[in-house]
C-alpha cells in the first residue's frame, strides 16, 4: 500500500471521527465566511438591499404628498370650483350665485357678505338716503344744503328725506338730521327713545318708542301739533303728517288746504302723506287718496297693494304681487317702474327708487341734479 492511498484513508477516518484534518482546514482562511461571504458586505443588506433607500416609502410612496387629502373639485356640485368658489360646501355659494340680503354670507364669493344690499329708503324731494343690510347710510341726489351729507359712522334703522333736509334714527334710537336748518327741522329732541322719523319741508317728526310723537320745525300749518294718541307708523308731507294708531286708523295733522285731512272712516292697513293729498291702503289691498286731486292722483289703478308712497304729484306702491305701479305726474318718467320684484318703494317730485328682491336699488325719472345716481 502506497503512503498516498494511507493519508488519504487516515484523513477520512478522522474526517468521519469529526477531527479535523492536518491540511485541508483553516476555514478562517480558504473557507474564511468572514472574507468570501461576507454578509455585512457582500450581502450587505442595508447597502445592496437598502429598504430605506430603494424601498423609501417616505419618498417613492409617499403617502404623505402623492395621497394627500384635498377634496376633489366642485365638491358641492355646483359648477364652480375653489379657488373662485369661496365655499365648496355649500352648492348655494358661488361667483355666479345671488347676494342673499341679511344672511350674513358671502353669497357670490365677491369679498364680503350682503355687500350691494339694501333694506330701506326714502325719496325727499330731489334726493334719497338708503339703509344697507350691515345698517350703513348712503345718500345720492341734490346737494344744494348738505342734505346727502349724511353720517358715516354707525348703524341705523329708519330714514327719511324732506325738501333739503334729511333725518335718521340711529341704532341705539337717537336722533339725527342734517341739511337745511333754516326752521329748526335739523334740530331733533335729545334723547335715546325713537323708532321711526319723517321729514317733511320745513319741519320734522319722530315716533317714539312709546308710540308718542313729537315735531320740531316750523308750525305755521300747525305742523307740529301732533294728536295725544298712541301711533304705530309715521309719514311728512309738504306740511302735512299721517300715522297709523295701533288700532290701525288714520290720523292726520297740518295744512288741511286741500282736504287732506279728511281721513276715510274705519281702519286702514297703511297710510301715507304727499304734497297736498293723502292715500291709504286697505285691508283688501285696496287704495285710496284724498286731498288734491292734481294730475288724478284720485284715480287710482284697480291693483292690489301692500304699500304706498306720496310724492310730490305723483304716488308709487308696492302690489301684493311684490312689482312697482305709479300714477299721476308722469313727465319726468317718474311714474315708469320698472318691470321686476321690488321689497320696497318711495316717490320724490320728478324721480322715484325702488328696492328690487336681491337687495339692489333702482331709479327712474329723472336725472338732472343726480337722482337716479344710487349705489
Amino acid at each position: 500500500m502506497s503512503r498516498v492511498p494511507l493519508l488519504a484513508a487516515l484523513a477520512s477516518a478522522l474526517f468521519v471521527l469529526g477531527c479535523p484534518g492536518p491540511d485541508d482546514d483553516d476555514a478562517t482562511g480558504d473557507d474564511d465566511a468572514t472574507a468570501d461571504d461576507d454578509a455585512t458586505g457582500d450581502d450587505d443588506t442595508s447597502g445592496d438591499d437598502d429598504t430605506s433607500g430603494d424601498d423609501d416609502t417616505s419618498g417613492d410612496d409617499d403617502s404623505a404628498g402623492d395621497d394627500d387629502t384635498t377634496p376633489p373639485a366642485d365638491a358641492d356640485g355646483d359648477g364652480h370650483s375653489p379657488p373662485e368658489d369661496c365655499d365648496d360646501t355649500d352648492p348655494d355659494v358661488h361667483p355666479d350665485a345671488v347676494e342673499v340680503c341679511g344672511d350674513g354670507i358671502d353669497n357670490d364669493c365677491e369679498g364680503g357678505a350682503d355687500e350691494g344690499c339694501y333694506l330701506t329708503l326714502d325719496a325727499g324731494r330731489d334726493h334719497t338716503c338708503a339703509i344697507a343690510a350691515d345698517g350703513s347710510l348712503t345718500c345720492w341726489g341734490r346737494d344744494a344744503e348738505g342734505q346727502i351729507d349724511c353720517p358715516q359712522n354707525g348703524a341705523f334703522l329708519a330714514v327719511s328725506c324732506g325738501k333739503l333736509h334729511s333725518c335718521a334714527v340711529r341704532a341705539d334710537h337717537s336722533l339725527v338730521c342734517w341739511g337745511e336748518d333754516g326752521e329748526g327741522q335739523s334740530t331733533p329732541p335729545p334723547g335715546n327713545t325713537w323708532i321711526d322719523v319723517a321729514a317733511g319741508w320745513f319741519h320734522s317728526c319722530g315716533l317714539r318708542l312709546d308710540g308718542s310723537v313729537a315735531c320740531w320745525g316750523t308750525n305755521d300749518f300747525g305742523e307740529l301739533d301732533a294728536p295725544n294718541q298712541i301711533f304705530g307708523t309715521l309719514e311728512a308731507g309738504h306740511h302735512t303728517n299721517c300715522g297709523l294708531t295701533v288700532d290701525d286708523h288714520p290720523v292726520c295733522w297740518g295744512d288741511d288746504s286741500y282736504g287732506q285731512l279728511e281721513t276715510p272712516g274705519g281702519t286702514v292697513a297703511q297710510v301715507t302723506a304727499g304734497s297736498y293729498f293723502a292715500c291709504a291702503v286697505h285691508h283688501d289691498g285696496s287704495p285710496e287718496c284724498w286731498g288734491h286731486d292734481g294730475d288724478q292722483i284720485e284715480t287710482e289703478p284697480p291693483l292690489s297693494f301692500q304699500l304706498l308712497q306720496g310724492g310730490i304729484l305723483h304716488v308709487c306702491g308696492l302690489t301684493t304681487a311684490a312689482e312697482v305701479a305709479c300714477w299721476g305726474r308722469n313727465d319726468n318718467g317718474q311714474c315708469a317702474a320698472p318691470s321686476g320684484s321690488f321689497t320696497h318703494v318711495s316717490a320724490g317730485r320728478d324721480h322715484s327708487c325702488g328696492i328690487r328682491d336681491d337687495g339692489s336699488i333702482s331709479c327712474w325719472g329723472t336725472n338732472v341734479l343726480g337722482q337716479l345716481d344710487s349705489p
